[in-house]
């Protein structure tokens, strides 16, 4: 899987913009709220593949992961951690 970055925008707006549209809302899908932790400067560090298990787990098939960044704070290990809303795509 590949990070990419980008901004929220409403769709009447996509004009504003000169770079493509990396991700659409499904009408269709069904998406699941969680809280993403990622390690700064190594977004490949994060709680994404524990989330994904726990949704196999339930019966769930996991599909692209949107998140809306919240803040950064120092974990107790001094590791700084960046905190996303996220979303995850959710199929039976």
């Amino acid at each position: 899987s590949q990070t990419m970055y980008g901004f929220f925008i409403d769709p009447s707006e996509v004009h504003l913009f000169t770079q493509d549209v990396i991700w659409e809302k499904k009408d269709t899908a069904v998406y699941r709220r969680f809280l993403l932790k990622s390690e700064m400067n190594h977004a490949e560090r994060n709680n994404i593949l524990e989330i994904r298990e726990r949704m196999y787990e339930k019966g769930w098939k996991t599909g692209e992961v949107i998140g809306q960044y919240l803040l950064t704070n120092t974990d107790e290990n001094n590791i700084r951690i960046e905190y996303y809303h996220a979303w995850m795509e959710m199929k039976k």
